[in-house]
C-alpha cells in the first residue's frame, strides 16, 4: 500500500525548502497554503552562508544568485565618529563555499522554490487550502481543511509562521518574541556612495538609539519599484 504523503503546512521559504528536500529524498510531499498564492509581503531580504549552503544542496542556488545580489562586506558607522567596524566575510572562505550574504527578497526566493517543486513528480503544492484541524491516527495523521476536505498524512510539519496554527494544535509554545520596534523601508536612487563616502555595500549607521541601514542593491530597488507600481 502506498504511504500517505508528508504534509507541510505553509508555503513560505521554510515550508517550500522542507518540501523540496523531502521530495528529493524520495518521499511524497503535499504543501498546504491557506493563501491564494505566495505571499508578496516584504519580509526577509538577506540570506547568510548556512542558508546559501541549503539553497545549493536543493539545486536552486544558481537562479537565486542570478536574481539576488552578493554582498561580502558589512560596515558599522557612528553618525559622528565615523567607521566603528567593518567585517569582510571573505575571512571565512576556508569554512564555506559561500563567504558572503545574498540580498534577495523572500518574495523573490519563494517563486524559485515553487518552480522547483512543481517540476518534481513527488511534490504537490495546493493554494487556498487552509487547515482547520489535525488528528493523530495509528499510522500518521488526518488533516482537515476549512472547505471540509480531508487529507491523510504520514506526518505533518508546521511551517506556518510565528502565529502557527499547527503549533497551537499540538500545544507547542513559541519560544521567541516579536521585535519591539518597527522598520521603515525607503527605496531611493540617490547615490549613497557619494553621500556616505567609503560606505560598504551593506552599512549600518548608528545615531543614538536610531539605526539606518544602507544597502546598495539595485535589484532590490527594481523589485520593489515594479511591485509598488513604480513608487520609489
Amino acid at each position: 500500500m502506498a504511504r500517505a504523503p508528508i504534509v507541510v503546512v505553509g508555503a513560505g521559504p521554510v515550508g517550500l525548502c522542507l518540501a523540496l528536500r523531502i521530495a528529493q529524498s524520495g518521499a511524497a510531499v503535499l504543501v498546504l497554503e491557506k493563501r491564494a498564492g505566495l505571499s508578496k509581503a516584504s519580509k526577509a531580504s538577506t540570506f547568510h552562508p548556512p542558508t546559501l549552503e541549503i539553497l545549493s544542496a536543493l539545486g536552486v542556488w544558481d537562479e537565486s544568485a542570478r536574481q539576488g545580489q552578493v554582498v561580502s562586506r558589512a560596515q558599522y558607522r557612528d553618525s559622528e565618529a565615523g567607521v566603528a567596524a567593518e567585517f569582510d566575510l571573505a575571512a571565512i572562505a576556508d569554512q564555506t563555499r559561500f563567504p558572503f550574504r545574498l540580498h534577495l527578497e523572500q518574495a523573490v526566493l519563494t517563486p524559485i522554490l515553487l518552480a522547483a517543486l512543481e517540476q518534481h513528480p513527488l511534490a504537490e503544492v495546493r493554494f487556498g487550502a487552509e487547515v482547520s484541524a489535525i488528528t493523530q491516527t495509528a499510522d500518521g495523521a488526518q488533516v482537515q481543511l476549512v472547505d471540509g476536505a480531508m487529507e491523510a498524512a504520514s506526518c505533518v510539519i508546521g511551517a506556518d509562521g510565528a502565529r502557527s496554527a499547527v503549533r497551537g494544535w499540538i500545544g507547542a509554545a513559541f519560544e521567541g518574541a516579536d521585535y519591539p520596534t518597527r522598520v521603515l523601508r525607503l527605496m531611493t536612487k540617490a547615490p549613497l556612495d557619494e553621500l556616505c563616502p567609503g560606505a560598504a555595500p551593506l552599512t549600518y549607521l548608528f545615531a543614538g538609539r536610531r539605526i539606518l541601514q544602507l544597502p546598495e542593491d539595485e535589484r532590490l530597488l527594481a523589485h520593489h519599484s515594479a511591485r509598488a507600481g513604480g513608487i520609489e
